[in-house]
């Protein structure tokens, strides 16, 4: 991960790093726990600009405040009315795909 971070620093626009409290409190919002590479890019920086950046469109990484769930980015609400699978659905194991039967 640390060339990857070095490469970050050295070709792109990097923000400040985001403090543990911050990593905390972004785990404690989404209610999940970032995986180890994703807690060392966040306590390297705190999202970054990618490539030089344009008037008309920029790429970015977003920092920890901003990430939002794409439902409420798009909806405006957290809820499962057009997302969740309800429970009665069930897909087919690979397995039984292979083997021509369903379960």
């Amino acid at each position: 991960m640390q060339p990857l971070l070095e490469e970050v620093t050295a070709r792109h626009y990097p923000n400040a790093p985001a403090t543990p409290a911050q990593l905390e409190a972004f785990e404690q919002r989404v209610g999940w726990r970032l995986d180890e590479d994703l807690r060392a890019f966040y306590l390297h920086c705190d999202g970054a600009t990618l490539f030089r950046p344009w008037p008309s469109q920029t790429f970015w990484l977003l920092p920890l405040r901003e990430i939002r769930r794409a439902r409420v980015a798009m909806r405006f609400r957290d809820e499962d009315a057009m997302g969740a699978v309800p429970p009665t659905v069930r897909y087919p194991d690979v397995s039984s795909l292979q083997s021509g039967t369903r379960r």
